[in-house]
């Protein structure tokens, strides 16, 4: 509890300089009134009912998944849907109660400023204090980023793994061919679309986004990354024109590097990827399968994460992160 107190303390202080746009005192307000409301020592074991109830969307997709398929069965569909009903039928999954397949496996959560994070017992606990304090820093500078996720709309949780292993019992996953065909996932982490999407259903879509607790120094790398992917179009919708700019500084890097080099770079694969990967670096992301970005390499994408994102700076030996004043 010291060590969360010190460190909300000094994001309170270190705040100052962060940019013009900033109240200061807001964002000191924020973050106080979120910690006070979750401190960080507590992760529960009993998910509330809100949290359930936006999980539950996604069994009832699931089902309803089951379903149509079923009934397009019956009406000449096609091999390979003939096929999927098989594999669901081999791995028992035809009559499944996926809502109390998710009881069971999520049997821990913690509330970062209202956004829901969820995980299965393999996680640490440390880990989803630390991607709760990450949730805070990554909207400190505007907390509405957070309300359309947090809306009976859009009702959204993170869900996080220990490993890539773990995407096989995940229950939103059990439908899937990779699941049932059991391939190798070749990602560690990814979003379903209807968690942020620009346009709000007119009943409430649910979304939720998956990523694994890495094995290198950087535990919470796709995990940042990922939710930098749900806050793209709430940064749209608090700034239009917000996305054409960050199409406008990839392209320019694109330029800048040549198509056929960044053909060969994950993180230059889009815009989208670029901001992504690039809001790993801000947070202090080291991995030596990517590309890093130091800051004098991608002085227009870090112009553009400067608006948004106080500066921290990451503690790998704590999983933690503090905003430090500009220079």
């Amino acid at each position: 509890m010291r060590r969360f107190l010190l460190l909300f303390i000094s994001v309170c202080f270190c705040v100052v300089g962060c940019g013009d746009n900033v109240d200061i005192g807001v964002v000191a307000e924020q973050l106080h009134q979120a910690a006070a409301a979750q401190p960080e020592s507590v992760v529960q074991t009993t998910l509330p009912d809100d949290v359930l109830a936006a999980m539950k969307l996604q069994a009832d997709k699931l089902e309803r998944t089951i379903k149509s398929y079923l009934e397009w069965k019956d009406k000449d569909a096609p091999e390979p849907v003939i096929d999927r009903i098989a594999l669901w039928v081999e791995n028992g999954l035809i009559d499944v109660d996926f809502h109390s397949l998710q009881k069971e496996f999520y049997t821990k959560y913690i509330d970062a400023g209202g956004v829901a994070i969820v995980a299965n017992e393999a996680v640490d606990d440390v880990y989803l204090r630390a991607a709760r304090n990450v949730v805070l820093l990554m909207t400190s500078r505007d907390a509405s980023l957070r309300d359309r996720l947090l809306s009976k709309h859009r009702r959204f949780y993170m869900i996080l793994v220990k490993d890539y292993s773990d995407f096989y019992d995940i229950p939103e996953w059990q439908l899937d061919s990779i699941v049932i065909e059991n391939k190798s996932f070749g990602f560690a982490g990814i979003c379903s679309a209807s968690s942020y999407d620009l346009k709000a259903a007119a009943e409430p879509a649910g979304g939720d986004c998956v990523a694994t607790v890495s094995k290198d120094d950087y535990p919470l790398r796709t995990f940042i990354h990922e939710f930098a992917h749900v806050l793209e179009p709430e940064m749209e919708h608090l700034e239009s024109g917000f996305l054409a700019r960050l199409e406008a500084v990839y392209a320019a890097k694109i330029v800048e590097v040549g198509e056929e080099k960044a053909a060969k770079s994950w993180n230059l694969a889009n815009a989208s990827e670029y901001w992504a990967y690039g809001t790993e670096w801000w947070f202090g992301a080291s991995d030596k399968i990517f590309e890093p970005y130091p800051l004098e390499q991608h002085p227009q994408l870090a112009e553009l994460m400067a608006e948004w994102f106080p500066r921290v700076a990451y503690n790998k030996d704590l999983v933690s992160w503090k905003i430090v004043e500009e220079e």
